[in-house]
């Protein structure tokens, strides 16, 4: 629950003056959020300043007659009140401002811009009673994450009137525990769907575990609505209504590798990387045998060179679209994307099983090789290198990543420079959304729940503190209106031990609104997104597909059940031999064959031939 805070009359007029002065200067604060400094009318500045010595003169004059009124408190209770005080004042005074202030975004031509109009319908009524509503929200470990999250709910409450309870869960605990308490009917108010996380939006209104949104859209939603692409509510639309709002990052997908640029240099292969181009993971190998060679001859003693996985998550693999969501584990129900080859196998517009093919296969082979000459580690990443100790040291020459346009050359370390080199192809799936967040049929104040989600999607000041923390505590604006996180006190300044920091934090909500840290990325990283989505080299023409299983779940669950035995052990390079994983890879698509996939291929094919013709999309020429 929300801090409650009892204020003097003194304390409350100034109060009252810091908000009005925030509101005097929201032109400033809002032109700053995207770390460009607009250009103000002369009457506002000039305005602004005298609104604000009329009210000093006015704070001062309140403060001279209430010299007479009784002190209705000991001072060590005024001092304990001023120091709760601070924590939620700054929360309160910046919602307020937000409360009244409309952001409106422009994307036409990939630059964003905010801007503030009076918008008095989003101001609540103070006798109001606010509403109680729970979000889980998918989160780190961070050592603020408490410290944040008092002040993101005060900052909730005060500009939409609504007393959230934010609920940070891992990743893992979140894919494990949300889909068991929504079949449980829990009571919920705002979640993520994603088929990541097991709660895919087609499988969760199969169970009635959602409520739509559709009949909000044009009131509680209008603020996210007039900013996200249209295009974008597909991922939140399914049977005719839609259930939540996209969270709203990259579109397309494509892939990064990142090294260390100190140790490139060291081993003499700077210039080498420097020209790097590729594609997907397989057209790394090469180069990447050059750097071990290099450190094979300098006699260095590290364990690895990267820590790239295999194909047991084959999206870096290949231009193939995966039909039931983003999810790398359901390949089996898969189709090539128009214009790329995906797998040599098949031709466009066929839906197969990519784990049959010859190219996963060869890919396997590739792991093997790769873990017998030490370039990957044996195991899962996160058991060699849990705390990501090897890369913070610098012993770690590259490693893999998704989604990135630009990043801070101090990013992972402050004692070397780490070099961005993004794959050429970004593919954009049928059904590759970020997540939706979605109101479960659980929530007793939809409503309630509707307007937070409208809130962090449309709000940037809110949006930022989500990623980055508290301002003035974890970040502040610099003398050129652009965000830090370096500042004498700051608890984000050290890059590898950060108080609160969920940079990109796709979970948190739109992210075109946010203000990219210097530390996180460079100025153009918002316009270096827009293009990214707007020309992705491919996008599937499916985009907007979602793959009914419901004539076929229990072939999904029992193929799923088989893909969790044999995947990662086929995929990534572990057996003893070429011999063992092709028998494990024969095995593995036995037993699929044997738990119905062929009904699911052939209910997937069905489907997206009728999308094909409901959407006027004419088959390849293959």
């Amino acid at each position: 629950m929300p801090v409650k805070i009892t204020f003097s009359l003194l304390q409350k007029r100034k109060v009252c003056y810091i908000i009005l002065v925030e509101r005097c200067n929201n032109y400033t604060n809002f032109a700053r959020i995207q770390g460009k400094e607009q250009k103000i009318p002369m009457t506002h500045r000039t305005w602004s300043r005298v609104i604000c010595v009329l009210l000093v003169a006015a704070l001062a004059l309140t403060t001279a007659c209430s010299s007479n009124t009784p002190a209705a408190t000991t001072a060590a209770t005024t001092a304990a009140a001023a120091t709760t005080a601070a924590a939620t004042t700054a929360a309160t005074t910046k919602a307020s401002t937000a409360a009244t202030t409309k952001v409106t975004t422009t994307l036409s031509t990939g630059a964003v811009t905010t801007a503030a109009t009076s918008s008095a319908t989003t101001t609540p009524a103070a006798a109001e009673e606010a509403p109680h509503i729970t979000w889980y929200a998918l989160n780190g470990l961070c050592p603020d994450n408490d410290l944040v999250r008092e002040y993101l709910q005060e900052y909730i409450l005060g500009a939409i009137n609504v007393d959230v309870t934010i609920n940070n869960m891992s990743s893992s605990d979140y894919k494990e525990k949300v889909p068991v308490m929504l079949n449980a009917g829990q009571e919920m108010d705002m979640i993520t769907c994603n088929a990541s996380f097991n709660t895919a939006i087609a499988d969760m209104v199969k169970i009635n575990a959602l409520q739509p949104v559709t009949q909000y859209m044009d009131t509680l939603l209008a603020d996210v609505v007039a900013i996200l692409p249209e295009n974008i509510w597909k991922d939140a639309t399914y049977r005719g209504e839609i259930w939540g709002v996209p969270l709203y990052k990259n579109r397309v997908r494509n892939y990064d590798f990142l090294y260390n640029k100190d140790l490139a240099e060291t081993l003499g292969v700077g210039e080498y990387m420097a020209d790097l181009q590729w594609d997907f993971y397989p057209d790394l190998f090469e180069d990447l045998y050059t750097v071990k060679d290099a450190m094979d001859a300098q006699g260095f003693d590290y364990q690895y060179v990267t820590t790239l996985g295999g194909p047991n998550s084959i999206r870096a693999f290949g231009a193939i679209d995966i039909l039931q969501g983003d999810n790398a584990k359901k390949a089996y129900a898969s189709t090539n994307i128009d214009g790329e080859v995906g797998c040599a196998d098949f031709g466009h517009d066929v839906v197969y099983n990519a784990y049959a093919t010859n190219d996963f296969r060869d890919w396997c082979h590739l792991a093997y090789q790769w873990v017998q000459d030490k370039m990957i580690p044996p195991d899962d990443t996160k058991n060699i290198d849990p705390d990501n100790a090897l890369r913070t040291n610098g012993e770690l020459f590259g490693w893999g990543s998704s989604g990135l346009t630009s990043i801070d050359p101090h990013s992972f370390s402050n004692d070397y420079e780490t070099v961005l080199v993004r794959s050429a192809k970004a593919v954009g799936l049928a059904n590759a959304s970020n997540g939706v967040y979605c109101v479960p049929a659980s929530s007793k104040n939809p409503e309630a729940a509707v307007k937070l989600m409208n809130l962090t999607n449309s709000d940037p000041y809110l949006a930022t503190c989500m990623r980055y923390g508290i301002e003035g505590t974890h970040w502040i604006y610099d003398t050129d209106g652009q965000v830090t996180l370096e500042f004498p006190g700051s608890r984000n300044a050290d890059a590898s031990n950060r108080g609160y920091y969920y940079w990109y934090g796709v979970h948190w909500g739109n992210l075109f609104i946010v203000s990219p840290a210097k530390q996180s990325a460079v100025a153009t990283f918002v316009d270096d997104m827009y293009a990214l989505n707007e020309i992705g080299s491919s996008v599937s023409k499916y985009y907007g597909f979602i793959f009914d299983v419901a004539d076929c779940i229990d072939e999904v669950a029992s193929i799923d059940n088989v893909v969790g035995q044999y995947l990662d052990m086929c995929g990534n390079g572990r057996l003893a031999s070429l011999d063992e994983i092709d028998k494990s890879i024969d095995e593995f698509n036995a037993a699929m064959e044997a738990n119905g996939l062929q009904k699911v291929i052939d209910n997937a094919q069905v489907q997206l031939d009728a999308y094909a013709a409901d959407n006027g999309l004419e088959k390849a020429a293959d």
